[in-house]
């Protein structure tokens, strides 16, 4: 007996895809990027390039939600774009929200050279926030949050794109909403 189906022309597995395990060394990867970030912005000397903490988050991020998106595809036939996005959304919404109240009222003390409160936390809700670093140089109490952004966009973009992906050179959308 096989273990895969042609359905219009594509071969799928009949086997479940496996479930993403547990990694403790994808946790301690990301303990090590959080320290390099940690001392980076408390500028101890010889961790200039902080950055790269951040870098090693991104390229975690991409290979769990890719292996995340390939599962379901694979399971289903397609990718649930929407459902998608909105788990993401609201898996961080909530903390970013309490954080973005707590800044709204403790500006006016801790960071009284920031113009524009409500357009921070405007821009760190919508995960816009990668545009107070350029074109809107907005002052940037909520400036960290960029990364936020950037994630948020490539979770826009990624879902379409491993639709597309499909063996054999075939190039179709298998995206639902």
């Amino acid at each position: 007996m096989t273990d895969t189906l042609e359905v219009a022309g594509a071969t799928r597995s009949l086997n479940p895809p496996r479930a993403l395990a547990y990694s403790p060394a994808l946790d301690g990867i990301r303990a090590v990027a959080i320290l390099l970030v940690m001392l980076f912005h408390a500028r101890v000397p010889g961790f200039e390039a902080g950055f790269v903490g951040v870098d090693v988050f991104f390229v975690l991020s991409g290979y769990l939600i890719t292996t995340i998106l390939l599962a379901e595809r694979e399971r289903s036939g397609a990718i649930q774009w929407r459902r998608f996005v909105l788990r993401r959304i609201f898996r961080l919404a909530p903390a970013l929200a309490a954080l973005c109240l707590g800044m709204l009222v403790l500006s006016a003390w801790t960071w009284p050279s920031t113009v524009s409160p409500w357009l921070e936390v405007a821009l760190a809700m919508t995960y816009l926030s990668d545009l107070t670093v350029s074109p809107l140089n907005v002052p940037q109490a909520l400036g960290h949050s960029w990364s936020l952004s950037v994630e948020e966009h490539f979770y826009l973009v990624w879902p379409p794109r491993c639709s597309c992906c499909q063996g054999g050179g075939h190039s179709r959308w298998h995206l639902r909403s």
